[in-house]
């Protein structure tokens, strides 16, 4: 859909250079990078001008950077009037990170049209890349951000969100989310409403197949790792099987949705439900992680649980996507998994996919 649909194109070529003008006008001043261990930002609007990338910098990206080891903690973009994206990225990885790269989808026929100076980017399809142009210092446990626009007069979450640097010692895919627009769920759509910390959201349906139950482990591996990818994710709670008249049962349609999940066939007993350690994601991710066993991370405990469900913004007045800020990506466990987990199942969980490709 076009992003001007009824407007003339003169009128059309008005408002984006009116838009234009008013994101280089606010935004000139402003850093892209900020170091949350200093709490400073690093002066590249100020000290350097943004020349683009040379032949030789090209190169450089092409064969030598390697995805990192990161976590994203803020993601969104708002569309008019701001036309702003924010992403902000803390580096897990053993090493300071040079001249990072940072892509990301954004929703079909959207297109990425500014950069902040010290930046560059491309754009593939609906994949924008935003390459530093001069190197920089990003510490180990720093964090910073990377400003954007779009053309989109819609707000939505960024997805698929990959770091590169070449100071990365190794491969490691990140695991984020497919879909790029936010909001409405799939098809049938299943039981669970949040009903501890934020939300949650309802889940939807069909049969069999199973894992594993298990409890937690304390501990866990560190963030650092060479290759390993911890994201971080909103944590909800819901109830498949919720009682009669409860909030679960009448807001979030869990009494209609009993026991069914939408990875598998027909109803899930009770008892099933209680041995499985079972998660819901976003319908938008449902696709790219159904079935998959993702590792939560919280408080010093680990929890592995299989993704047999979705959590449908229809069901709940688009508590999915609320639920889903600030890092745009949501994981809804059911309450006997919570149970195991140990943990509050509210706020922020780092969390990583084991099976994915």
């Amino acid at each position: 859909m076009s992003l001007h649909h009824g407007l003339s194109p003169m009128h059309a070529g008005k408002d984006r250079l009116m838009r234009t003008n008013r994101i280089r006008g606010l935004r000139a001043a402003q850093l892209a990078f900020a170091s949350a261990s200093a709490g400073a930002a690093f002066c590249f609007a100020a000290c350097s001008a943004d020349t683009g990338p040379t032949a030789e910098d090209m190169g450089e990206q092409d064969q030598n950077l390697a995805v990192c080891s990161y976590a994203v903690t803020t993601n969104a973009y708002e569309g008019a009037p701001e036309y702003w994206g924010t992403i902000k990225i803390k580096n897990t990885g053993a090493s300071a990170l040079k001249k990072p790269t940072v892509a990301f989808d954004v929703p079909g026929g959207v297109t990425c049209d500014h950069h902040e100076p010290g930046w560059t980017h491309t754009q593939a399809g609906s994949r924008c890349t935003y390459s530093r142009t001069s190197n920089v210092s990003i510490a180990r446990n720093a964090s910073f951000t990377l400003n954007f626009s779009t053309d989109s007069v819609s707000s939505f979450t960024p997805s698929r969100i990959e770091l590169r640097d070449t100071s990365c010692s190794s491969g490691g895919s990140t695991t984020g989310g497919a879909g790029s627009t936010t909001g409405t769920g799939g098809a049938s759509t299943t039981g669970g409403g949040s009903t501890t910390g934020t939300g949650g959201g309802s889940t939807t349906g069909t049969g069999g197949g199973s894992t594993t139950g298990g409890g937690s482990t304390t501990g866990g591996a560190g963030s650092g790792g060479s290759g390993v990818v911890w994201q971080t994710a909103s944590l909800t709670e819901f109830e498949s099987y919720p009682d009669p008249g409860s909030e679960e049962c009448i807001e979030y349609n869990g009494c209609t949705w009993a026991g069914q999940f939408a990875a598998l066939d027909g109803k899930q007993p009770e008892s099933w439900v209680r041995e499985n350690n079972i998660a819901a994601v976003h319908s938008k991710d449902f696709e790219r992680y159904k079935l998959k066993t993702l590792r939560l991370r919280k408080n010093g405990k680990e929890i592995d649980v299989k993704v047999y469900d979705m959590c449908s913004d229809s069901d709940c007045s688009g508590c999915c996507t609320r639920n889903a800020q600030p890092s745009g990506y949501l994981i809804d466990i059911e309450k006997y998994t919570a149970q195991r987990f140990g943990v509050s199942a509210s706020g922020q969980v780092e969390w990583r996919c084991l099976d994915c490709n």
